[in-house]
């Protein structure tokens, strides 16, 4: 009977458990760009061939590094900045940024490529339809591993935020500041040749840089990146991610039939254990009675 209980036990278990650089700053004398995207679309398709109900998914903003004609960094992902601060009653205030197909900043996008770093820069006006001061920042950096190594991997090792708080991007503000944050930890890694890419979207906690930030108000922010794809330490003008793709783990679904199979299987034979177990004890007990 113990074991049977202990076997119960592992059932449900089953069943239950079906997962850098500078300061960046204001830039003179700049042009603003376009800025690429990505859509996709689907449909139905009759058995004569003809497609209906063709509906285009949202499209994801690429952006690329060159040098010369190469491509050297390409990557397409929408961000979202969620960023705290104080009113002027003290009360902490959470206010979300997106740099996605639906807004339409003007932007600047620059970067530079190299052996063994390589880094793309998007620099974007939130609340104007002209670029004017203060100008925002997003860096990311991508470093090769292990250095000097023409094959190897690479990975998203730093990123830099930078913004200021105004009145009228983070209403009723008891301050008017510039801040500096970065992500310092190194985030994935993917072949060189390859491409990294991670449907899912991925959070990380942006930090202050100490010696920028010093005598301004600590705050909180975090970056999110979702529909991502990058592919760094490349070659050739093609407009398109080569090689094979390496997936972060929170894009992988976990199988489900096997568990439910495996649990099926136990509750069967829980049930026979409990009849075999019914049927001994009547047999013990109609033994006892002729006794």
């Amino acid at each position: 009977m113990c074991g049977l209980v202990v076997l119960l036990c592992f059932s449900f278990s089953l069943f239950a458990g079906g997962q850098g650089s500078s300061d960046l700053t204001a830039v003179k004398n700049i042009k603003v760009v376009n800025v690429g995207s990505t859509a996709e679309t689907s449909g139905t398709t009759d058995p004569l061939g003809i497609t209906t109900d063709v509906v285009p998914t949202p499209t994801v903003p690429v952006y690329n590094v060159t040098n010369g004609t190469d491509i050297c960094l390409y990557i397409q992902m929408n961000v979202r900045l969620n960023i705290a601060y104080y009113d002027k009653q003290g009360v902490l205030v959470w206010k979300t940024f997106n740099l996605n197909s639906t807004t339409h900043y003007p932007q600047v996008v620059n970067g530079s490529c190299g052996v063994d770093m390589e880094t793309v820069r998007i620099l974007w006006w939130p609340n104007v339809s002209e670029p004017v001061s203060p100008v925002w920042g997003l860096e990311f950096f991508f470093k090769r591993l292990p250095l000097d190594n023409t094959e190897g991997q690479f990975t998203l090792d730093k990123v830099l935020f930078n913004y200021t708080v105004t009145n009228d991007l983070f209403p009723d503000t008891n301050e008017t500041t510039a801040h500096v944050m970065s992500v310092q930890e190194q985030q994935f890694k993917a072949p060189i040749g390859s491409y990294f890419q991670c449907m899912s979207r991925q959070t990380w906690k942006l930090n202050d840089v100490t010696n920028v930030s010093a005598n301004r108000t600590k705050t909180d922010a975090l970056l999110s990146v979702s529909n991502l794809r990058v592919e760094a330490f490349r070659t050739g003008s093609n407009k398109t991610f080569v090689g094979q793709k390496s997936e972060c783990s929170a894009d992988f679904v976990p199988n489900k039939v096997v568990p439910i199979v495996i649990g099926v299987a136990l509750a069967a034979m829980i049930v026979i254990a409990l009849v075999t177990f019914i049927i001994g004890s009547r047999r013990r007990q109609a033994g006892y009675q002729e006794i």
